[in-house]
C-alpha cells in the first residue's frame, strides 16, 4: 500500500508564468502588493509581490493562543501561505500574508433582516460614509494582502423558472420594511417608477390582489412569498440594481482608503442571484465561492471554507482495492479532488476550513481542524495538505494551457 501522508516533490521543469505571459489589462490590485492576473491562454493567478504567481494555500480562523510565533512558523512550514479571516491581531504583522474581514453590512446605522435576506441598507445616503469610515480604522501591517468584505450576504429567495418562490424575494422583503429604512422607499418607488404611482396597475400587472402596501408587509409575516411572472421581473431588476449599489459603493468607498490592495466578496454559492455574481465580478478583484465557476470566468475565484469531512461519507469506489481504510480513502479522494481543483484556470488557490476543530483526534481523526481543541496537531489533516502545499504551484503550473 503507498504511503499516502509522505511529502510529494513537484516536477523541477513545471514553473509558473513569467510576467510576459499575463494580459496586461487583465490585472487586478496594486503593482507593488498581492494582485491577480489572467495569463494570455486565460487562467488566473494570485501574484505575490516577493514569490510571484503562486497557488494559494490560505486557512481560516489562525486565532490558537499556543505562542503566535511558533503557531504561524508551523503554519508556514506546512505550506500555508495566506491567513483568513478571522486573524488574531498577533498573527497580523509576522510576515504571513492575510486578510482583514471588514464586516461591511454592519457598518452604518441599519441593516436588513428579513426571511432569507441579509443585507445592509445600500440606500441609506449615509452608507458610503459608513464603509469608508470601517476601511479607515483598518492597521494596515505590511503583510495585508486585501479586504474580505462581508462573511455572510443573503440575497432572498430565488428559484427555477418551473419552481414556486417559496420564501420571500428581496424586493418583497424591502417593500416590508419599516419606513425608517431607505430601502423601504427605494422599493416602492422603483416599482411605481412605470406605473405613475398607481397600485391598482401594479397589481395587474404583477396578477396579484394587493389591497395597500400593508397587505405585501403582512404576507410578508406570514411568510407568504408573492410570485406571479411579472413580479419576477421586477424582483430581477430590483436585486440587480441592490447588488450594483452594493458592490460599486464599497468598491469606490474602500479605493479611495486604500487603492492597492485586493478586494475580496463576500462567499459565494450556488444558491447566490446570478445577478449578484455578475456586479460582484464587474466591482471585485476575487471571488470567495465554495463552488468553482460561479464566476464564469469573469474574475479570478478563491475556494473558500473548504474541507474534506463530507469525503468520510462517501462510499467505497467499485475498484477499490481490498483493506482500504477510512481515512486512506478520504486523504486520497481529497488529494484528487484537491489537485483537480488547483488545475482550473479561475480557482487561485483554496482556503481550509479551520485552523482549530474542537473535536479531539480521537473522536473524529477526520475533523476539518488542523489542531484540535486542546492544541495537538492532526497529522491526518496536516501531513497531507503539508505535501499538496508544497506542490500547489507546480500542480497549478501543471495545467496552464499551451
Amino acid at each position: 500500500m503507498p504511503d499516502h501522508f509522505a511529502p510529494v516533490a513537484p516536477p523541477s521543469d513545471l514553473r509558473p508564468p513569467a510576467a510576459a505571459d499575463f494580459k496586461p489589462d487583465a490585472w487586478r490590485g496594486g503593482a507593488e502588493r498581492h494582485r491577480v492576473g489572467r495569463t494570455l491562454t486565460g487562467q488566473w493567478w494570485w501574484v505575490d509581490p516577493v514569490r510571484g504567481p503562486v497557488a494559494v494555500a490560505g486557512v481560516q480562523g489562525a486565532v490558537q493562543s499556543l505562542g503566535d510565533a511558533p503557531v504561524v512558523d508551523a503554519l508556514r512550514e506546512w505550506g500555508f501561505n495566506l491567513l483568513a479571516p478571522p486573524v488574531a491581531e498577533g498573527f497580523c504583522d509576522r510576515a504571513v500574508p492575510h486578510l482583514h474581514h471588514l464586516a461591511l453590512r454592519q457598518a452604518g446605522d441599519l441593516a436588513i433582516r428579513s426571511v432569507g435576506v441579509l443585507l445592509p441598507d445600500v440606500f441609506d445616503p449615509r452608507w458610503p460614509a459608513a464603509v469608508e469610515q470601517v476601511a479607515n480604522a483598518v492597521r494596515r501591517t505590511a503583510s495585508l494582502a486585501g479586504y474580505v468584505t462581508d462573511d455572510e450576504l443573503r440575497w432572498g429567495a430565488v428559484a427555477a423558472p418551473d419552481a414556486p418562490l417559496t420564501r420571500p424575494g428581496l424586493l418583497q422583503a424591502c417593500l416590508s420594511l419599516d419606513p425608517a429604512f431607505a430601502a423601504y422607499h427605494a422599493a416602492w418607488e422603483f416599482v411605481f417608477a412605470t406605473r405613475g404611482g398607481e397600485l391598482a396597475q401594479l397589481a395587474r400587472d404583477w396578477g396579484l390582489a394587493l389591497a395597500n402596501k400593508e397587505s405585501v408587509r403582512q404576507m410578508t409575516r406570514d411568510e407568504i412569498a408573492l410570485d406571479s411572472p411579472g413580479y419576477r421581473v421586477d424582483l430581477e431588476r430590483f436585486q440587480r440594481e441592490f447588488a450594483l449599489r452594493y458592490h460599486r459603493i464599497v468598491a469606490e468607498s474602500v479605493r479611495r482608503v486604500d487603492p492597492a490592495r485586493l478586494l475580496l466578496s463576500a462567499p459565494l454559492n450556488e444558491v447566490t442571484p446570478l445577478v449578484v455574481r455578475d456586479s460582484a465580478a464587474a466591482h471585485f478583484d476575487v471571488l470567495l465561492v465554495r463552488q468553482p465557476g460561479l464566476g464564469q470566468g469573469r474574475a479570478a475565484e478563491l475556494l473558500w471554507e473548504y474541507n474534506w469531512s463530507a469525503l468520510a461519507a462517501l462510499p467505497a469506489d467499485a475498484d477499490e482495492p481490498w483493506g482500504v481504510s477510512l481515512l486512506e480513502r478520504v486523504v486520497v479522494k481529497g488529494r484528487e479532488e484537491l489537485s483537480q481543483l488547483l488545475m482550473d484556470p479561475h480557482i487561485v488557490g483554496y482556503v481550509w476550513s479551520h485552523h482549530v476543530a474542537g473535536d479531539t483526534i480521537e473522536a473524529n481523526p477526520v475533523s476539518p481542524g488542523l489542531l484540535d481543541g486542546s492544541g495537538r496537531i492532526n497529522p491526518l489533516t496536516v501531513a497531507p495538505l503539508t505535501a499538496l502545499n508544497r506542490a500547489a504551484t507546480a500542480i497549478r503550473a501543471s495545467n496552464a494551457p499551451g
